[in-house]
């Protein structure tokens, strides 16, 4: 297999936990038609589930339904992927390459939906009823996790929408607007972020709680999301930009952390996903552009 042959679509039999269609890969350029018009890309582990729009839309309980089905097709592919190739040994003209890529480009989709979704009180059904904010809190730090791990572990490296998105999963948590019985679990050893997060805010001299290191986590992948390469077209540029401004006043002590934290709830939505290269590049010295230009979800 090599890395610049066109994707191949295909339909996978209903042997999931949803009848329907499903793409594995993208469809062929030329060969898209109008689907897109007529049905709404949902991500399904390491494949993508086409609704009919006029279900979708209609289906206000498809995220809870979507987040069981989620979960159980990743722990089938973790069963059967327990280890992916070291992308750090092949390059990306491999089938191990374009392997790890696959696995990661997934995951960022999988993670920007479920962002998405639980960011949308019109589309997020009873996850975002009264009563479910600890669930809430706890699908947050899902996305962040997921998106961190991306940008550790991708092998081209995350788009600027990947690390803003990253930045808008941690400003949601410290709205502080979420129950003490939910946050109060995150304290001690119920530290909810990756260890690498940890490791980077102990490495920052950031010794606080979590909720600390959210805040830092944001102001953080904001002003790398203000540096990157393209992030000037992102029509939340100027908010993003202001917001970072706020937080780091905070962090200079000119103003007070529930300000800063108030500064960052009003990030804007993520955006809806882009669409993937048809192909990869060939020469290893475009890595770089790619990772700034790679859809993130």
């Amino acid at each position: 297999m090599t890395t610049d042959e066109p994707s191949v679509s295909f339909v996978v039999p209903s042997v999931l936990l949803f009848a329907g269609i499903y793409l594995g890969g993208d469809v062929g350029a030329g060969a898209e038609g109008d689907y897109k018009s007529h049905y709404e890309i949902v991500p399904h582990g390491l494949l993508k589930r086409l609704v009919p729009k006029r279900q979708y839309d209609s289906d206000k309980d498809s995220f809870v339904r979507w987040l069981d089905s989620s979960r159980k097709a990743w722990a089938t592919i973790h069963d059967a992927l327990a280890k992916l190739p070291p992308v750090v040994k092949y390059d990306e003209e491999t089938w191990e390459w374009t392997v790890g890529k696959d696995y990661w480009d997934h995951r960022a989709s999988d993670a920007t939906y479920k962002l998405d979704m639980v960011t949308d009180p019109s589309r997020c059904g009873a996850v975002c009823q009264p009563g479910s904010e600890e669930k809430m809190l706890d699908l947050l730090v899902e996305c962040a996790n997921d998106l961190e791990s991306f940008m550790d572990e991708d092998p081209v490296g995350p788009s600027p929408n990947i690390v803003k998105n990253a930045g808008i999963a941690y400003s949601k948590m410290i709205q502080g607007k979420f129950p003490e019985k939910a946050k109060a679990k995150f304290a001690g050893s119920g530290y909810p972020f990756l260890p690498k997060t940890r490791q980077k805010m102990h490495e920052a001299g950031k010794f606080g709680d979590w909720s600390e290191h959210a805040s830092y986590r944001t102001m953080h992948l904001w002003r790398r999301f203000l540096n990157m390469k393209g992030s000037k077209q992102d029509p939340s540029y100027d908010g993003v930009k202001r917001i970072v401004e706020y937080l780091e006043s905070t962090d200079r002590g000119e103003t007070t952390p529930s300000e800063g934290a108030a500064a960052a709830a009003t990030a804007p939505p993520p955006p809806k996903a882009e669409k993937k290269k048809k192909k990869r590049k060939k020469k290893k010295k475009k890595k770089g552009e790619e990772g700034e230009e790679e859809g993130k979800k």
